[in-house]
C-alpha cells in the first residue's frame, strides 16, 4: 500500500525525458522508502529475525543495514536486485534513516533516482509476496 500510495503521489517516469522533468517529492520518496523498509523487515522476520531485533538501533529505519542483513540471509533466493537498484536503496538510506524526508531541512542533499528506488521497491514488494505468504511473516 505504501508503494501504491507513492505511485499516486508521483508516478515513476517512463522515459528519460520524463525523468529529467520530474520534480522531487519528499512524500513520494518517503513512501517508497517505507515500502522498502517493510518489505525487507517482512523478509527478515521470515528468516528468523525477531521484531525486537528489527526495532533496535542496529536496524531501525536503516535501509542499508536491513538490505545487508537480508542479503546475508539469502534475499537473492527470492528476489534478485540489480546493482543499480541496490546502490539506489543505499543512497536513499542517507536521507531516509535520519528522517530528512519527513522533516525537511534546508540545504543540499544527494538523492537517488526516483525511478530506480521505485523500481527496487516494486521488485521487493511484488517479489516477496509469495515468500511472505509461504512463511507467514
Amino acid at each position: 500500500e505504501y508503494l501504491a500510495a507513492a505511485t499516486r503521489v508521483l508516478p515513476p517516469p517512463t522515459t528519460d525525458l520524463e525523468a529529467l522533468r520530474l520534480k522531487i517529492s519528499f512524500p513520494a520518496y518517503f513512501l517508497v522508502g517505507h515500502s522498502i523498509e517493510l518489505s525487507l523487515k517482512a523478509f527478515l522476520l521470515g528468516r528468523g529475525a525477531s521484531k525486537d531485533d528489527l526495532r533496535n538501533r542496529k536496524f531501525g529505519h536503516k535501509l542499508d543495514a536491513l538490505l545487508t542483513e537480508a542479503r546475508r540471509r539469502r534475499l537473492g533466493n527470492e528476489v534478485k536486485l540489480p546493482q543499480d537498484e541496490t546502490r539506489a536503496i543505499v543512497e536513499l538510506n542517507y536521507c531516509y534513516s535520519v528522517k530528512e524526508l519527513e522533516y525537511v531541512e534546508v540545504g543540499y542533499r544527494r538523492i537517488p533516482s526516483y525511478a530506480l528506488v521505485h523500481r527496487a521497491a516494486g521488485r521487493l514488494c511484488h517479489g516477496l509476496q509469495a515468500y511472505v505468504r509461504r512463511v507467514g511473516a
